[in-house]
């Protein structure tokens, strides 16, 4: 018998961009059918609705997940509600979560602490395999920073969009780095975007989503992660880079690896995190038992 599915893309304005999430409505598959839907779908995790309260089983990406499992189950029409309860242990860094009328979704983060870590420009270059004169004017004005929410990240600006688009971090290279700091994490940043609505150009290298040493830095660089965007806005917060003119920002990523993304977050040392989500497929898929090793059969149809 099939289940109903949803192939949703977070923080997304056209189909495959953004980060993908499948949503699952029933409540009667076990973690291991939903690990497997997830992945047979190519999806970074897979939501669930599972007695009024929203889960998640996958990728360490927790506020992409909340937004694209609010919105897949609005649209499905399993939930109405304007907060919706979620299971915290499934979305840690995350104290509440809502949608607006126009369909936007608000994450409120955990409180963001910045420090400056002991850290050289040259070894973070290196580290990104890009030029240190590419931090060095930025950096003038702009320190390293970092935060220590849900894996802890660090922040590097870089002066130009050009210089960025460059990055081709190692992954050995870049994890030992951020192990020395205790971060998970690296957000590269420049105020020099595509989008002239957008404030901050940034792209995301996750050193815990990488196991093993045959991978490549690709593997690496998410299109979208709200935990690094909402520390981002805190961490610009803290050094009043915008002079009090804005309350929020936009923050476009995702670009080099083809999956657009565009979210915005508050600046301030306790963000909220804002953002779309869009379904780009839904149908049935008949999952099989857990002992079993069938395939997924799916049907469905895009949007």
């Amino acid at each position: 018998m099939g289940q109903r599915v949803l192939l949703v893309d977070a923080f997304a304005t056209e189909p495959l961009t953004g980060e993908p999430f499948v949503i699952s409505p029933d409540a009667t598959l076990s973690e291991t059918q939903l690990e497997r839907v997830g992945s047979e779908f190519g999806a970074v995790g897979t939501i669930s609705y599972r007695d009024e309260t929203l889960r998640y089983t996958g990728s360490d990406l927790p506020v992409g997940a909340a937004v694209a499992g609010y919105v897949g189950l609005s649209e499905h029409g399993s939930v109405s509600e304007e907060t919706l309860p979620f299971n915290a242990a499934d979305f840690p860094g995350v104290e509440q979560l809502s949608m607006e009328d126009d369909g936007l979704v608000t994450v409120k983060l955990v409180t963001q602490q910045v420090d400056q870590p002991t850290l050289s420009e040259s070894e973070v270059a290196t580290a990104l395999g890009i030029s240190v004169d590419s931090l060095k004017d930025v950096g003038a004005d702009l320190p390293l920073g970092r935060t220590a929410a849900h894996g802890g990240t660090l922040f590097v600006p870089v002066n130009f969009l050009e210089h960025l688009s460059r990055a081709s971090p190692t992954p050995e290279t870049l994890r030992e780095l951020c192990d020395d700091i205790g971060v998970s994490r690296v957000m590269a940043l420049s105020f020099d975007t595509l989008n002239p609505e957008s404030a901050v150009h940034a792209r995301i290298f996750r050193t815990d989503a990488v196991e093993g040493t045959n991978r490549s830095n690709r593997e690496m660089e998410r299109a979208a992660d709200g935990i690094a965007s909402g520390g981002c806005g805190a961490y610009l917060c803290s050094h009043t880079v915008f002079d009090g003119e804005y309350d929020q920002i936009q923050i476009e990523s995702g670009h080099f690896i083809d999956r657009p993304s565009t979210l915005s977050t508050t600046l301030d040392t306790h963000p909220t995190v804002i953002g779309r989500g869009l379904t780009v497929l839904e149908g049935t898929a008949v999952i099989p038992e857990d002992e079993d090793d069938d395939i997924i059969e799916a049907n469905g149809s895009s949007h």
